[in-house]
């Protein structure tokens, strides 16, 4: 993922081999140079990483992190959100229980955070849009869905959130209301919005990403990339990430448009 000002970058990148991994995230900047180590994922006792995120003033990185090797993200497995320092060595803060689901993260201009969790509490399903202090772990619950929830982001503003359930993909005020159809599609996961919330990026369930126009409903296939999630960039662009080997790609595209530039760095990716 990218900073606030697309000026650094964050990698999750496996160093290991194919008897053992060693992931770690790093960080870097987005033209290119030295690779800086955040965490090692199993000096933390953690098998699997996902989805790191930099806090809007750029001191901290936040990312889901879980003990199982097999752990996937939108689908089976235990997880967390954590939080740690830039230097590397800081000991990650666990941020969650293990009954919220993995949300692209939007910050308050408190330095609070919106996410999705589970009611354990309700025997039917019931989850909880909350807000969450990071520092004194206090959780404000805003309002409920009442159905199982898979995939879920919330509105630039923060004033709505747009979810997956087994019947499409749906918008509500997070302080509750009626329920409008964004889309009627099945099988969809790792929902990401534009910062003007006009694209809506989303994978199908052959793992092809797509970029749907909110307004014109014109949707435009972006591929299958190394990773499930992409950072928008200014001006309506997209930066996505690919590769194979000991090189990936840094691409940044412009929607309904080809590829107007690439940027190339040395290393194996994995997020």
């Amino acid at each position: 993922s990218y900073s606030a000002n697309k000026k650094n970058m964050l990698l999750i990148k496996d160093i290991g081999n194919e008897d053992y991994s060693d992931i770690y995230i790093y960080r870097r900047s987005t033209t290119g140079g030295e690779n800086y180590p955040v965490l090692k994922a199993s000096q933390s006792n953690m098998q699997s990483l996902a989805w790191p995120t930099y806090s809007p003033d750029g001191k901290w990185v936040y990312f889901y992190g879980s003990k199982e090797k097999d752990w996937t993200p939108g689908k089976y497995g235990e997880f967390y959100l954590y939080r740690v320092g830039l230097k590397y060595g800081t000991r990650p803060k666990k941020i969650t229980d293990r009954t919220y689901i993995c949300t692209p993260l939007h910050f308050t201009p408190e330095d609070k955070i919106l996410l999705v969790k589970r009611d354990a509490s309700s025997v039917r399903p019931k989850y909880d849009i909350v807000l969450r202090d990071p520092d004194s772990k206090k959780i404000d619950i805003v309002s409920q869905i009442n159905e199982p929830i898979s995939g879920a982001v919330f509105t630039p503003t923060g004033d709505s959130l747009l979810f997956i359930t087994d019947r499409g993909v749906f918008r509500r005020s997070i302080e509750g209301g009626k329920i409008s159809v964004d889309l009627t599609w099945l099988d969809m996961k790792f929902p990401q919005l534009s910062e003007n919330g006009k694209l809506l990026k989303i994978v199908n369930g052959a793992g092809h990403t797509l970029l749907v126009n909110r307004e014109s409903g014109i949707t435009q296939y972006l591929g299958s990339f190394a990773s499930s999630t992409l950072s928008f960039g200014n001006e309506g662009k997209v930066l996505v990430t690919n590769g194979s080997g000991a090189q990936f790609n840094i691409m940044e595209l412009e929607y309904l448009d080809p590829q107007i530039s690439s940027k190339e760095f040395k290393g194996d990716l994995d997020q």
